[in-house]
């Protein structure tokens, strides 16, 4: 069980990281709409892999 919330931590890690890819690239584009949304989506997996984190933690 513990690999597999890893695993999932790592995800929601590399989701934070691609967001992040996109908002930057909206951002030279002036695409306020998509920055936007990038960041919220990065924020979301960021704070998903913060409870991960947690939930290891005790175990």
């Amino acid at each position: 069980m513990k690999e597999t919330l890893q695993e999932l931590m790592d995800s929601f890690t590399k989701l934070a990281e691609e967001a992040d890819g996109r908002k930057k690239l909206a951002s030279k584009k002036n695409e306020n709409y998509k920055l936007e949304f990038a960041d919220g989506e990065k924020h979301a997996n960021e704070d998903a892999a913060k409870r991960i984190k947690a939930i290891l933690a005790k175990i």
